[in-house]
């Protein structure tokens, strides 16, 4: 004899095998506690904060700490928007996109001159102005092939202390591009190049080469000399290519400049 089972009574059973045994709690899940999925560290960050925990377990000098405190600070701030000096046009490119030195001092008074290459040009001529090209003085022109020129040797060598304005003319141009730049006296050469050779020496005893070429580089651009502070930043991008500080420093000292090709 078959035991029968009551409708109802089916009905309840199969509703409590459908249902888990945790029924009695909430199904949805409880949200994550804030904080507990980190959001990426940026790099520039970490590699600043890792760079000045080694150096203060190295070194005990407050100044020197104060000071390279002050150069990362400088190196990690979003740089002042610089003016192009070159005259753009609509379509193919008909004037340089970029000169150097630009927006810089100078350790030498006599330069070395270089451009973007103009596409399909025959040569440049380019001419020096010590203060405003309308009213200044031209002191030289030379017309060359290549997107470079240094200044010759045998002309007297630039006046420290004086402000320069050069411009550079491809073949067939009406207009120009057009760069800036100051050249340092002595006394202020003597001082930065003491500066960078007691950092060298100090930040030696705890850093590695190419930390230091980065710290000496943002010595160089904190005071205006971004040409001398590309030398360095090279030098330690040579050492340490992957390094997010010195790509940052070095991509920073370029836009300075207005070294891009746009």
């Amino acid at each position: 004899m078959l035991f029968r089972w009551p409708i109802p009574a089916v009905c309840l059973a199969l509703i409590l095998a459908l249902v888990p045994a945790s029924s009695g709690r909430s199904q949805t899940a409880a949200p994550a506690p804030l904080g507990s999925c980190q959001a990426p560290q940026d790099p520039l960050a970490q590699a600043r904060r890792e760079l000045l925990t080694h150096l203060e377990k190295a070194n005990k000098d407050s100044n020197l700490l104060d000071q390279v405190q002050k150069i990362i600070n400088f190196i990690l701030e979003k740089p002042a928007e610089q003016p192009s000096q070159a005259l753009a046009t609509m379509g193919p490119k008909t004037l340089p996109g970029w000169l150097s030195p630009q927006n810089t001092r100078l350790l030498t008074g006599r330069p070395n001159f270089s451009w973007q290459a103009v596409p399909g040009t025959r040569g440049y001529r380019v001419e020096l102005f010590q203060g405003n090209p309308e009213a200044g003085i031209r002191l030289w022109e030379a017309t060359v092939s290549q997107a470079r020129l240094s200044y010759p040797c045998q002309r007297p060598s630039l006046q420290p202390g004086n402000s320069y304005i050069w411009k550079v003319w491809p073949a067939g141009s009406q207009k120009a591009a057009q760069g800036q730049f100051q050249v340092a006296t002595p006394e202020e050469i003597s001082k930065i190049r003491a500066g960078a050779r007691d950092l060298k020496r100090d930040l030696g005893k705890a850093l590695p080469e190419s930390r230091v070429l980065l710290l000496v580089g943002g010595f160089y651009a904190q005071q205006g000399y971004h040409l001398a502070a590309l030398g360095e930043l090279a030098r330690g991008r040579k050492l340490a290519p992957a390094d997010p500080l010195l790509q940052d420093a070095d991509r920073k000292t370029r836009q300075a400049m207005g070294l891009t090709d746009d």
